[in-house]
Formats: structure tokens, C-alpha cells, sequence
């Protein structure tokens, strides 16, 4: 299993690698809106330079094979040739998967809602098929048995190294729920993967260990032991 951060503020991803076991990081426009007005490849530096070695998946802008391939070209100029590009799994984009894919450029074919979007994006060479999760859910698709449906193609094929990412979650039970349904890996906006934590259960009973402690040593700590 993977777990990859879907944002791009510097400091919640720096924060959330300290805490939590992550694998890389996804971003679109939408993600670098929340940003503001920020220099694009500039900001990207950055996170690049705080991910280290861990993938970094950008997404094109525009929606015509030319367009994403010379956006393409100036993305791994820019940030190394090793970024993921996110291209949408359109008519233009899987055009510009196949391409890239053959020349051995990574790709991560975006924007998949339905399991024919992912078996072609998947059989166009995509390292990751990129699912949206709540998108699903809010057209009325469910996202659990599409990410089955999906998986349980791809997973039986030999000869096929996509892998699943889901990526767009409101709740923690749905970044659950996309595992159980077979994604591999998962981008999570870092601020719901650190409220999973924050549980006031958990909470009582460290609270209640901490009590117990007390009563048998007082004050001493287990070091002082």
C-alpha cells in the first residue's frame, strides 16, 4: 500500500512526512488554488525539495495532445525526470499516455470515474491510474464498486504494473474504504489524515494508562526505574 499527501501547502506536507509514512505527494490546479497567487514551477521547488525522493505527481493544463506533450516536456525540465505527470483520461489525453508511455515518461492517467476510463488508461502504459473518489460518489457512481471493478481486472493481469490511486476523499472512512476495495495507494489531504488521530477515545484511555501509572509509582517515570 501506498500513501501519498494530496496537497501543496509546504508546511502541512513537511509536517505530515514527520508524522505519517508517506510515499509522495499529488497536485492539480485546484490544490495549487488553495495556495494563492504562488510562482508555479518555484513552489513546486519547493516541495520537491522537502519530498526528497518520493514521487511527485503534477497535471497538465491543457486539453490538446500538443499541448500536454509540450507541457510535459517543460514539467520533468523543471522539476526533474522523474515527476509523474497527471494527464486526464480524455480522447487528447490518452493519446498523449500512450505516447508518453512508450518513450518511458511516468504517467499518471487522471481523472478516472468509470473502469473502461482506467482499462485503456492501463493498457495505454499509465504507472497510475488516478481515481476520483467523492467526484464518483457525487455523479452517482459508486466509488467502492468502480475501484473493485477496476482492481479485480487489473490486479489478474500479469502483464499490467498500473496501480490504483484514489485520490478526492471527504472522511477517513472513505480513504478506508478505498483500500478495502483494492486501491494500492491513496492521496489524502493532510489535515483529515492528522483528525484521524485526534479521537477523544483514544484519548481516554492513554489518559486512564497515564492514571494507572501513577497509582503504582507516583511521580517516577519508567526511565527512573
Amino acid at each position: 500500500m501506498e500513501l501519498l499527501l494530496n496537497s501543496a501547502h509546504l508546511e502541512s506536507v513537511e509536517n505530515a512526512i514527520d508524522l505519517f509514512p508517506v510515499t509522495g505527494i499529488t497536485t492539480c490546479s485546484s490544490v495549487m488554488e488553495k495556495e494563492g497567487p504562488v510562482d508555479f514551477f518555484s513552489h513546486l521547488q519547493k516541495l520537491r525539495g522537502i519530498i526528497g525522493s518520493r514521487s511527485i505527481h503534477v497535471q497538465v493544463v491543457s486539453t490538446t495532445y500538443a499541448g500536454i506533450i509540450a507541457e510535459t516536456d517543460k514539467i520533468r525540465d523543471m522539476l526533474g525526470r522523474d515527476t509523474y505527470i497527471r494527464i486526464p483520461a480524455t480522447r487528447e489525453g490518452m493519446k498523449a499516455i500512450r505516447e508518453l508511455s512508450h518513450e518511458g515518461v511516468n504517467v499518471t492517467a487522471a481523472c478516472i470515474l468509470t473502469p473502461i476510463q482506467g482499462l485503456l488508461a492501463a493498457m495505454a502504459g499509465a504507472d497510475y491510474l488516478l481515481c476520483e473518489y467523492q467526484r464518483m460518489e457525487e455523479a452517482g457512481i459508486n466509488a467502492s464498486d468502480m475501484l473493485h471493478r477496476l482492481t479485480s481486472i487489473i490486479h489478474h493481469d500479469d502483464e499490467c504494473y498500473a496501480r490504483i490511486l484514489a485520490v478526492g476523499f471527504h472522511s477517513i472512512d472513505q480513504v478506508v474504504t478505498a483500500y478495502e476495495s483494492g486501491a494500492d495507494a491513496v492521496s489524502v489531504n493532510p489535515d483529515l489524515l492528522t483528525a484521524s488521530l485526534d479521537l477523544p477515545v483514544v484519548d481516554k484511555v492513554t489518559n486512564g494508562c497515564k492514571a494507572s501509572w501513577r497509582n503504582i509509582h507516583g511521580d517516577k517515570t519508567l526511565l527512573d526505574l
